[in-house]
Parts: C-alpha cells; sequence; structure tokens
C-alpha cells in the first residue's frame, strides 16, 4: 500500500538531482579547454540522471492508477494462490510416495569409469562394484564380450583396502617429513635423500642398458653356434668384415662432418653478403640456397653417425661370437647358459630400475613438499603485504575519483571491496605462520594424525585380505562370451565352458549347457578328433575310388592282359575297404557326438523360432511348438506326472491324450492324489471304454496365452 507514495518520492527526488547537475553544468565554463573532461563527466552524468527521471516518473504513473494497482495485485496475488495450490499438491504426493517407499539402499552397481579404444573398437567400463566389462567388434564381426562381475566382492575390497594404505602411508611420510624440515628449517637432508635416489635411479637405467647389450651378444652367440655354417674361421672372417665396415663408416662421416663444416663456412659467408644494405636479389637466394645445403650436410652427418652406431654393433656382436668360437671350452650348450643368463640378468635390471625410479619419484615428491612448506610462511607474508599495497592502491584511486561520474564510482567502489577482501584474507593466513610455534605444533598435530590413520588403514587393509584369501582369483570367474555371426557362441567361466550355441543346417540354433565341463571338453575334444579321422578317410577313399576307376578302365580294353585285370580287381578291393573306413570313422563320429551331446543339456530351437526340442541334465526330452493360442510340449512320462503333482489347486491344465484327444486337468482340493479330467465342454473326460484318464495317458501339455 505504501508502494504508490514512495514512487512518488523517489520520481521528486531524481527531479531534484536532474536540476541540481543541470545547475552545474550551467556553472562550468564551455570555453575554457582544461573544462573539457570535467564537461564530458557532467555530461553523462546528467544523461544517466535524465533516464533516472524517465523510469522513476513512469513507474509512480502507474502506481498512482489506484484501480490499475490494484487488478494487477489482485492478479499477482491469484497468480501466487495458484502456485501455493499446485506446490501443495506437489508437496503431498511426494509425502505419499515417500511413505510408501521403503526406507533402504538401492541395491545394484552404477559404471564408475568408460574407456574405449578406437584401434581395436574396444570398450571397458569399470563399475561401482570393482568389477569390470568389456566388449570388442572384430573386422570379422565377431562380438567379444568380458566380465569380472561373478568375482567375490572380497577380492574388490581387499584392492580398495590395500589402496587406501597405500594413500595412507604417503600422507603420513609427507607429513612427517615436513615436520621435521620446518622443525629444523631446511630441506637439505630430504633434498640430498632426493639426488641419491635420482643418482641410483640413472645407475640403475645405465645398468639395464650394459644388460641389454650383454644379452644382444649373447643371442648372437648362440645363434652362431645353432648356424651349421658357421666355425670358427667363418667367424673370424665376418669379424675382418665388420670390421672393415666400421672403418668406413667412420670415414664417411669424417667426409660428411667436413663436408658440413664447409658447408656451414660459406653459408655464413653468403649470409653475411646478403645481410648488406646494398645486397641484391641475386645475394639473398644464395644465401637461403647455402642455408639449404648446410641442413642437407647435417642430414647426412646424421645418418653417418647412425651408420657408425651400427656397424660397431655388428663389429662387436662379431667380436663376440669370434672370442666364443676360439675358445675350445665353448659350445652350444655354454652359448645356451649364457643367453638364459644375461635374460635372468635384464629381468633382474628392469625390477631394480622400477624400484629405483618410484624410490626416486617418491623422494622429489618428498623434497617437493619440505620445500613448499619451509616456503610457505614467506609466501603468506608477501602476499598479505601485496594485498596491503594493493588496498592502499584502491582507496587511492577511489579518493581521486569524480562523485558525479556514477560509472566510474561503482568501478573504483567495487576494487575497493575485492581489495579488502583479498587483504584480510592474505592476513588471517599470514597469521597463521607468524606464530612459529603454533605453525609448528599444527604440523606435529597433522603428523600424528596421519600416523594414525596410516595405523587404521593397516588394520582394515589386513582384514581385508583375510577376508578375500580363500576367494578364487577374479580371473578363475571372469565370464566371457564371444559370438560369431557365421557359426555361433560360447560362454565361459575362468576358461570352463559354460554353454555353447552352433546353427544349425536348417538355420536354428543348438544350444548346449555342459554337465560337467571337463568331461564334456573331453567329449568335445573326441567329437573334434573323430570328425579329423572322418575327413581324412574321405580323402582316401575318393583317392582309391578314382584309382579303382581308371583301373577298371584299363582292365575293360581288349588288349588288357591278366596283371591288368588283376591289378583293377585289386584297386577295387582298396576302394571298398576304404569306403567300409568312412562308414567305421562316421559311426566313430556319431557316437562321440552322442557322447558330447550326453554330457549336456541341449535346445535345439528352429529357424523361426516355433519349435524346439530339449533334453535336460536328467535325459529327459521334450518338443515345443508355438502356434497363435499357446504352446504345447510333448514330453516324457515322468516329466508330465511331475507337473501334474505340482498341478495348483484350482487351476486348469490343458493335456493331450495317447489318442489325440484334449482333456482338462484340475485338482479341486489339497486331498486330490490326481487331477480330475474334464471334456472342453465341462463334463468329466473319460476313455473309450469308460475308464477315467489318468497320468499315463497323456503325452503333452499346452500352455494357453491369456487374452
Amino acid at each position: 500500500l505504501a508502494a504508490p507514495a514512495a514512487a512518488a518520492v523517489a520520481a521528486e527526488n531524481a527531479k531534484t538531482q536532474l536540476a541540481n547537475i543541470e545547475a552545474a553544468i550551467a556553472s562550468i565554463d564551455a570555453d575554457d579547454p582544461a573544462n573539457e573532461a570535467i564537461l564530458l563527466r557532467a555530461n553523462e552524468s546528467l544523461e544517466f540522471a535524465q533516464q533516472t527521471v524517465e523510469v522513476r516518473a513512469d513507474m509512480a504513473a502507474q502506481l498512482a492508477d489506484t484501480d490499475a494497482y490494484a487488478e494487477t495485485l489482485g492478479e499477482q496475488a491469484a497468480a501466487a494462490s495458484e502456485a501455493a495450490e499446485a506446490a501443495a499438491e506437489v508437496a503431498a504426493e511426494a509425502v505419499a510416495t515417500a511413505e510408501e517407499t521403503p526406507d533402504i539402499p538401492v541395491e545394484g552397481v552404477a559404471p564408475k569409469n568408460i574407456q574405449q579404444n578406437p584401434e581395436d573398437g574396444s570398450t571397458s567400463i569399470t563399475l561401482s562394484s570393482g568389477n569390470t566389462v568389456g566388449y570388442s567388434l572384430s573386422d570379422d564381426g565377431v562380438i567379444t564380450l568380458q566380465s569380472t562381475a561373478a568375482a567375490d566382492p572380497a577380492l574388490f575390497d581387499a584392492a580398495t583396502a590395500a589402496a587406501d594404505l597405500t594413500a595412507a602411508e604417503l600422507a603420513a611420510a609427507t607429513t612427517q617429513v615436513v615436520a621435521e624440515a620446518v622443525a629444523s628449517g631446511s630441506a637439505e637432508g630430504v633434498l640430498s635423500a632426493a639426488e641419491a635416489a635420482a643418482t641410483e635411479a640413472g645407475e640403475a637405467a645405465e645398468l639395464v642398458a650394459a644388460v641389454g647389450e650383454d644379452l644382444t651378444l649373447a643371442v648372437a652367440v648362440s645363434s652362431a653356434f645353432n648356424d651349421p655354417t658357421m666355425d670358427g674361421q667363418a667367424a673370424s672372417a665376418a669379424l675382418s668384415e665388420a670390421s672393415d665396415s666400421r672403418k668406413a663408416a667412420e670415414e664417411a662421416l669424417t667426409e660428411a662432418e667436413a663436408a658440413s663444416a664447409a658447408a656451414l663456412l660459406e653459408a655464413e659467408a653468403l649470409v653475411e653478403a646478403a645481410s648488406d644494405e646494398d645486397a641484391s636479389p641475386e645475394d639473398l637466394e644464395a644465401a637461403q640456397a647455402a642455408m639449404l645445403a648446410v641442413q642437407e650436410a647435417s642430414a647426412l652427418v646424421s645418418a653417418a653417425q647412425v651408420g657408425v652406431d651400427a656397424s660397431e654393433a655388428i663389429e662387436d656382436a662379431a667380436t663376440a661370437v669370434a672370442t666364443a668360437f676360439a675358445d675350445p671350452d665353448f659350445d652350444a650348450v655354454s652359448a645356451a647358459s649364457a643367453v638364459a643368463d644375461a635374460q635372468a640378468a635384464l629381468a633382474d635390471a628392469n625390477a631394480a630400475q622400477t624400484e629405483a625410479v618410484a624410490g626416486s619419484t617418491e623422494a622429489a615428491r618428498l623434497a617437493v613438499a619440505a620445500q613448499a612448506a619451509l616456503a610457505r610462511p614467506d609466501a603468506a607474508i608477501g602476499a598479505a603485504e601485496a594485498a596491503a599495497t594493493a588496498l592502499v592502491e584502491a582507496q587511492a584511486v577511489l579518493g581521486e575519483v569524480d562523485p558525479t561520474d556514477t560509472e566510474a564510482l561503482l568501478a573504483a567502489t567495487t576494487a575497493l571491496a575485492d581489495a579488502e577482501v583479498t587483504a584480510a584474507a592474505a592476513d588471517s593466513a599470514a597469521e597463521q605462520y607468524l606464530d612459529e610455534d603454533a605453525y609448528m605444533a599444527a604440523l606435529e598435530d597433522q603428523a600424528e594424525a596421519a600416523i594414525a590413520a596410516a595405523e587404521t588403514a593397516a588394520v582394515a587393509a589386513e582384514a581385508a585380505a583375510a577376508a578375500a584369501e580363500g576367494a578364487p582369483p577374479a580371473a578363475d570367474s571372469a565370464r566371457v562370451v564371444v559370438f560369431n555371426p557365421a557359426e555361433g557362441g560360447v560362454v565361459t567361466e575362468g576358461g570352463a565352458l559354460l554353454i555353447e550355441s552352433t546353427f544349425t543346417d536348417t538355420g536354428g540354433m543348438a544350444i548346449q549347457v555342459p554337465m560337467d565341463a571337463e568331461a564334456y571338453a573331453a567329449a568335445d575334444a573326441a567329437a573334434a578328433e573323430a570328425t579329423v579321422e572322418a575327413e581324412e578317410a574321405e580323402e582316401v577313399a575318393r583317392a582309391a575310388a578314382v584309382e579303382a576307376q581308371m583301373a577298371q578302365l584299363a582292365a575293360a580294353s581288349p588288349d588288357a592282359d591278366e596283371a591288368t585285370i588283376a591289378a583293377a580287381e585289386e584297386a577295387q578291393a582298396a576302394a571298398e575297404a576304404a569306403a567300409a573306413d568312412v562308414a567305421e570313422f562316421l559311426q566313430a563320429v556319431a557316437a562321440a557326438e552322442a557322447e558330447k551331446a550326453a554330457q549336456a543339456a541341449t535346445v535345439t530351437v528352429s529357424a523361426d523360432g516355433t519349435q524346439m526340442q530339449i533334453k535336460d541334465a536328467s535325459g529327459f526330452t521334450a518338443t515345443s511348438i508355438t502356434t497363435d493360442i499357446g504352446v504345447t510340449i510333448t514330453m516324457d512320462q515322468e516329466p508330465i506326472e511331475i507337473a501334474m503333482d505340482n498341478l495348483a489347486v484350482g487351476a486348469l491344465q490343458r493335456a493331450t491324450t495317447t489318442a489325440g484327444e484334449t482333456i482338462i486337468a484340475r485338482k479341486t482340493s489339497e486331498d486330490d492324489p490326481t487331477p480330475i479330467y474334464y471334456n472342453e465342454d465341462g463334463t468329466v473326460a473319460t476313455k473309450a471304454d469308460g475308464q477315467p484318464y489318468t497320468v499315463d495317458d497323456l503325452v503333452a501339455l499346452t500352455l494357453i496365452f491369456e487374452g
């Protein structure tokens, strides 16, 4: 209600300020050049004041119309009321949902990290449980899925606890080093340790290089002893040739260096001439050509140096080979042993280098932390002094701002406020370090807390490791799915086959689930071997059949003698024997495939998905046919009996009898040991002889689709 009066007052004040600015401008001598800048700022202030007057006058006029003002307030109130009602409905719905929702955490996992490799088309996803899943697609369309989701969660917990322990130990070591450096006022000790660790890492790298060269020479010697054309004389000749090559390479390097030096001298003279004020375009072109010649000569020197290095390596290998052949006690066995020793030495050197590099990295990290802690007080004090200087400068700028320049006044005021905040924060930070005793005490407290955290992490890691001690390795439970669109797919877990699927000749798919992975693998291997033997026998039989045909043609000739006729008879007998072998091998294949099938539950699905043949782990078989109204399953007698025993009271089960009739089975109470069978019209069903149906009369069950 007070808004209209307040708006009128604001409009009047704006007019008064505008009048004051106009009067001030009128008092300024516009002809005086010294007043040019003042007039400019005054006119800017006048323009801003005019805009303010217009805005406030419009607002006062709108609020002065009480009817319109009241109507506007009513519309705003109605809108606010509607918004409040809608918010109340949403809140009530949320409360109701919360009351119905159980207050338990939602179980499951979520993606934590996703890595993709565009080169091989693979994707790996790390889950919040710590397990990983991944897939890849090959160029021939084979899809491979991998997952460790079946791994024992205790393994992930143990790994996480070990990582937490490592982090806690690093933090404890860092805080201790920092506290000791601040207490002594110097980081010389940790810096010396870092330098020593860096030296050790460098020496370890040199050792790896040296041992690598030893291994190269040992391999060269071993290869020479395995070369039947190599002996002492050939080794000496090879060494002589290698030495000549090395000398030639050194001469080529010397020539290249001389040519490069000459090109450089020539280029320097031409560049100096091209730099002269009176240089002609030809001088510039000559200088550019000379610089290109220098680059080419330098490249030739580099290539010559590479040739020298390679020839020296070849000469070293030839020297090692010649030396070995000159030693009567050195042989191929000694050479192989030398290679093994060199490989072991290289492995040890690599391990030592890895450890040395890790130690050097950690020592450098501690040195940086110690230096930062020592420099922190001076840096904080310096920052506080810089902030105080900036504050004084901001105050001075504000004092020089023209009060009538609203924009400049706003910028200066804002800068001053920022400077005050920065100075206060810098002073607060500096105060923490001015009291050296308090600073030292805080560092000691941090070190003690870090040590305690490391001890707690050690206990947790030990407990997690103990919990995971009996868990099988994650690799043993890793699941892999490989699907080939041309053949089928397999699913393995820890290397053991879980499911194998293959396409049938009619376009369907046969799915086998081994009951015993080892027995199934053995049967599969036997079936594969039998198939190979059968294929080889078929090749032999085809060759024998062709030979028998050729022999028969020769025997049918009018001038065929007895030997030719006898040879034809022998060829025919051999062809018949080969055919008999093929039949025998094919029987072996059938037997092997049957044994393989016996080791697995099998489901064969037709190409259109409407028919399935099933053999379960107990050897029972069933066939299902899907139609528009339901699924009819023909099965062995024992599974039908189990299904009838499990029939719920009041449930209806459509069945087919041995005579092809359709009846309905139903239990009326729990006391019924067997169901009662009805016709589809609801009357009790009986056989042709008037006897009631029993489960022995059933051959198939039908599941009807609802709706």
